[in-house]
């Protein structure tokens, strides 16, 4: 099937969908909705945008989430949104590149953004500990925070070619505690310890192997197998988790080509302590037969990963390590929709996905990861961050020179609000 479309859409409201409680109690989140719309204002005229796109209510109601929301417009119109991040210093997105390098904006409160120039031209960013690192096709550079803008400091190396995943928008680079990950294009892996000096610790073949022309994948018949996810066929980097206790590979069982890597078909787990020395957890896949994957991501004690099974039943697992999964009791979705990205910070966690039939975005959110909340139908965003006390999401924008639609939801970190109290750990 093709990739799923980019336009942003704004479908009327559905049914409330079984198992999924369409109304939050209300005290769970606090936010004063004024000074969020005087903010809202203030920075729409100062990146020369509208309160409010075609189509989008004027008041911004939380569709039972029990977060408070503002809408705004992205600083410029091309921004990689793959970037957008959570920082210490609240959000930041990379944009760019042009004949002056790129720019990355920074933002407190993901309403108003202030510039950072970059001299160089960079496709992404990670996180890093209290900083940032921002990398180009073979080489990284350190971004430090000097309390006002990002800062450039020296740039190092890189082994092999690093962008942005293709579908699922996951970066080359991965940057942990025990040092950096980067995956080649052609399934392999790389180590340092120090982000300077790196080892091929994982050959081509042994993860998953491409064919000896990459680009064939996309022409010749897809190979037979039991997995049958709604979206496939991209050429993309493997999940990596990083947990207290190590970190967790998904690796496609069948080693047949890029048309497995996203999703990832049969996933089998492997794992390692700080990325240099790798073994599976066993030799069958850690999920049930024909089980795809399409995103991980977690926190401490509690990790999500989403996916499903052919092409009409979508599945959330979860774990409290990163390394034993089961699935979830029951997922906040109907059976035509597909669960494509997971994001988590310390307000909680967000599902994206989409419907099946109408291509509508769709959104949940959750304070613990236990009990989900459908956000309202005018949230269409591709991707999201969750900083501490607020949620950032992002559309595409609606032509190739229009800026992309900010959702800002914003809660309170201090309170959990689960529909299922009794259920939390």
């Amino acid at each position: 099937m093709s990739e799923p479309d980019k336009e942003a859409v704004h479908p009327v409201s559905p049914e409330p969908e079984p198992g999924i409680t369409p109304d939050a109690r209300p005290g769970g989140f606090v936010v004063g909705v004024g000074l969020l719309a005087i903010a809202v204002l203030g920075a729409l005229v100062a990146v020369g945008g509208s309160p409010a796109g075609d189509g989008l209510p004027d008041g911004l109601p939380g569709g039972g989430s029990g977060l408070e929301w503002a809408i705004g417009v992205t600083p410029e119109a091309k921004l990689r949104l793959e970037s957008l991040l959570a920082t210490p210093e609240g959000f930041a997105v990379l944009s760019g590149p042009s004949a002056e390098g790129s720019q990355l904006w920074s933002s407190q409160d993901g309403i108003s953004w202030s510039p950072s120039p970059l001299s160089s031209v960079q496709f992404g960013i990670v996180g890093d500990g209290e900083g940032l690192v921002a990398f180009r096709e073979y080489s990284t550079v350190r971004l430090d925070w000097d309390g006002g803008r990002w800062t450039e400091q020296d740039p190092t190396e890189l082994p092999t070619f690093a962008r942005v995943g293709y579908l699922s928008g996951r970066p080359a680079l991965v940057v942990t505690d025990g040092g950096m990950l980067v995956h080649s294009l052609e399934g392999e892996l790389y180590y340092s310890p120090d982000g300077e000096r790196f080892d091929l610790v994982i050959e081509r073949g042994e993860w998953w192997d491409p064919s000896e022309d990459l680009w064939e994948r996309f022409t010749s018949p897809a190979q037979p197998h039991g997995c049958l996810p709604p979206f496939e066929g991209s050429l993309d980097y493997l999940p990596l988790l990083a947990t207290p206790g190590g970190l967790v590979a998904f690796v496609p069982l069948n080693k047949l080509g890029i048309n497995l890597t996203w999703p990832v078909c049969d996933p089998q787990l492997w794992t390692s302590p700080e990325g240099r020395d790798w073994s599976p957890v066993s030799e069958a896949a850690g999920f049930a037969p024909g089980s795809f994957v399409y995103d991980v991501a977690g926190r401490p004690g509690r990790y999500l990963a989403v996916g499903g099974r052919g092409r009409d039943e979508p599945v959330i697992w979860e774990s409290p390590d990163g390394w034993n999964w089961s699935e979830h009791e029951w997922s906040p979705a109907a059976a035509d929709v597909t669960l494509t990205d997971i994001a988590v910070g310390e307000l909680g966690f967000v599902i994206l996905g989409r419907d099946f039939g109408s291509r509508r975005r769709l959104a949940w959110f959750s304070p613990d990861g236990l009990c989900w909340h459908r956000l309202a139908d005018y949230v269409q965003a591709e991707v999201a961050a969750v900083g501490v006390d607020r949620i950032v999401l992002a559309d595409r924008g609606r032509g190739a020179d229009s800026s992309a639609q900010l959702w800002v939801g914003v809660g309170d970190p201090g309170v959990v609000d689960s529909c299922r109290p009794s259920a939390i750990p």
